[in-house]
């Protein structure tokens, strides 16, 4: 198994973390992305919640803390650490300003710059950051936007 990264978000990249969504869909391209890991939706994207302050930016998937997540596409990783209410938190970027985040997480095994392809395990899912219980949340990002990843995933 891999050892896990736990980088200082000073020198681990960028990361766009606004609540600025679209219930639009775009067109992905060549990219065909992966389920990151099996589980059961425990929040849909653009929902408000007690523990929001503004609309679900993305899709929370239920799983055990451990469980291994892959990469829905391949890419170079943009961000590997800590981001407040993310918690440990990995982005892809999949070039055409397209970024995939996966957050909350126990342990991340990727560096910023670094290249992964479909499927390479790049965390594992845990309760860090603003979370209520074990899962994944994951982001469709275009140009900083989200989208719902339910569009692009098969949940």
């Amino acid at each position: 198994e891999a050892t896990p990264i736990y980088t200082d978000v000073s020198s681990s990249g960028s990361v766009i973390t606004g609540a600025n969504i679209s219930y639009s869909i775009i067109n992905l391209g060549s990219l065909s992305f992966i389920n990151p890991i099996s589980g059961v939706i425990t929040s849909r994207f653009g929902v408000l919640s007690s523990i929001r302050s503004s609309y679900h930016t993305g899709l929370d998937i239920g799983s055990s803390i451990g469980t291994p997540i892959a990469a829905a596409e391949s890419g170079v990783v943009e961000f590997s650490g800590w981001k407040s209410a993310y918690g440990q938190m990995i982005t892809i970027d999949h070039g055409d300003g397209i970024v995939t985040y996966y957050a909350h997480c126990s342990a991340l095994y990727k560096s910023v710059g670094e290249y992964v392809e479909q499927g390479e395990i790049i965390a594992a899912v845990g309760m860090t950051g603003n979370t209520t219980g074990p899962h994944l949340h994951i982001e469709v990002r275009k140009d900083g936007v989200a989208y719902d990843p339910i569009d692009y995933f098969d949940y």
